[in-house]
């Protein structure tokens, strides 16, 4: 009887442990839903005010390895409706150029401007067009919760590239 007893409790309290973890995973897995929520927030105000700066990370060009930037960094500036952008470029060019200017390195207004927001995978596709010298550039942003970012350039002159990197405030860079 003792050992029906002593086995008894040793259930009961075995279930009660059960139960508690399973009331603490449910707990992680919400707070990190609102941690990407609350993430996924911040960056849909930053991509709507339009004052942010892309720091590259890596660059993937096509047909070739990825390349770590990190001891050749770039940049695409979004400020209101201008975009600077300068980028190393690691791929093949269909028009020769005498300027010397090695990479993606344009200026002026964001055209064709769209902007999507994709809640169920805490996402922002944001694309623009912009029209720089002789050529044209189109770029596609995909940027998450945590403002990891992903960006492709498609060129009329140049092959296709894509980056990995983040995006902060413009005010926050310059500090």
């Amino acid at each position: 009887m003792k050992t029906v007893n002593k086995f008894s409790a040793v259930l009961v309290l075995l279930l009660f442990a059960f139960s508690l973890t399973g009331f603490a995973q449910k707990d992680k897995k919400q707070s990190r839903h609102e941690k990407k929520q609350a993430g996924y927030e911040k960056m849909k105000k930053l991509v709507e005010s339009r004052n942010f700066i892309f720091d590259a990370q890596r660059a993937f060009p096509t047909g070739y390895r990825s390349v770590d930037l990190t001891t050749n960094p770039g940049t695409i500036s979004v400020k209101n409706d201008s975009v600077v952008a300068d980028l190393p470029f690691f791929g093949r060019s269909y028009v020769s150029s005498y300027q010397g200017d090695a990479g993606i390195k344009f200026s002026g207004a964001a055209k064709e401007e769209e902007v999507k927001f994709v809640d169920k995978k805490y996402k922002i596709q944001y694309s623009f067009n912009v029209n720089s010298g002789n050529d044209t550039y189109n770029v596609y942003m995909d940027v998450s919760y945590d403002g990891t970012t992903s960006v492709n350039i498609n060129s009329n002159n140049l092959t296709a590239i894509s980056y990995n990197g983040k995006i902060e405030e413009s005010e926050k860079k310059k500090k």
